[in-house]
């Protein structure tokens, strides 16, 4: 080989020693991509308390009203008998009457509401009753009753010669009504009498069975009598007599 050839062959291979210097220098593996991390979601929010709605009030039982039950024994003056202009609270009893004569004949009947009774279709009504002062012969007794227009009268009385009767007046008719007549039961003169007067339903719809009961013995007995709304109370049949009246029950009767 000449020369000439040996010195340009070593040019090559020393240009093709340091191109593959170069080569393994500066050529770097070619980066992969740098893999992006996925982007959170939105996490979702716990689900929200559902509303529990503000409990109401359970509402209480309303207590259903039973019978009126009225009792009196007068050791003190009560409103149960609204006024009263001729009564009297003495010595534990209430005294009624005597009144005046006023007018005519259908002017001649007194007597005194139980206002606290109420007005009612039954009911059971009683007393304690003596003869105080006057005429011994005047009806007295339990008023049950008048209705509320004030035009029918009813009463169970006695007389202090041992009648004993329902005594009843018609306002509007000027009619009266009952049997005067004579009971051994019926306690005389200023004894005292324990009268009761019960108007129950009958067995007729719309009716009343009226019954007096004196010192525990039925002595009259009204079967499907009309009937309405009436007041009890306390009765006097004539003017010119006081009576004392103890121990007074009332007992409304409820229509089943």
């Amino acid at each position: 080989m000449s020369h000439k050839y040996l010195i340009v062959f070593l040019v090559l291979s020393m240009i093709f020693v340091l191109s593959c210097q170069l080569a393994g220098q500066g050529q770097l593996p070619a980066a992969s991509a740098t893999a992006v991390p996925p982007q959170p979601t939105e996490t979702p929010l716990p689900p929200t308390d559902t509303p529990v709605p503000s409990p109401t009030d359970t509402p209480l039982p309303t207590a259903t009203p039973g019978p009126v039950v009225v009792k009196d024994d007068f050791s003190s003056q009560s409103e149960n008998w609204g006024k009263c202009e001729h009564c009297e609270w003495k010595a534990g009893a209430l005294l009624f009457g005597p009144y005046k004569p006023v007018g005519n004949g259908t002017d001649q009947l007194f007597y005194v509401i139980c206002e606290a009774c109420g007005l009612h279709t039954y009911y059971r009504v009683a007393a304690d009753v003596t003869f105080a002062e006057g005429y011994g012969d005047r009806t007295f007794g339990i008023l049950a009753g008048i209705n509320d227009e004030k035009n029918f009268l009813g009463a169970g009385a006695v007389t202090t010669i041992k009648h004993a009767l329902y005594e009843t007046f018609d306002f509007t008719a000027k009619e009266w009504g009952g049997t005067f007549k004579k009971y051994s039961a019926v306690s005389a003169g200023r004894a005292t009498n324990r009268i009761v007067v019960e108007i129950k339903p009958s067995a007729s719809v719309g009716q009343a069975d009226i019954s007096v009961n004196v010192n525990g013995k039925d002595l009259i007995v009204l079967v499907n009598q009309p009937v309405e709304p009436t007041w009890a109370g306390f009765y006097l049949g004539w003017h010119n007599v006081g009576v004392s009246y103890d121990n007074f029950e009332y007992e409304e009767i409820p229509v089943e």
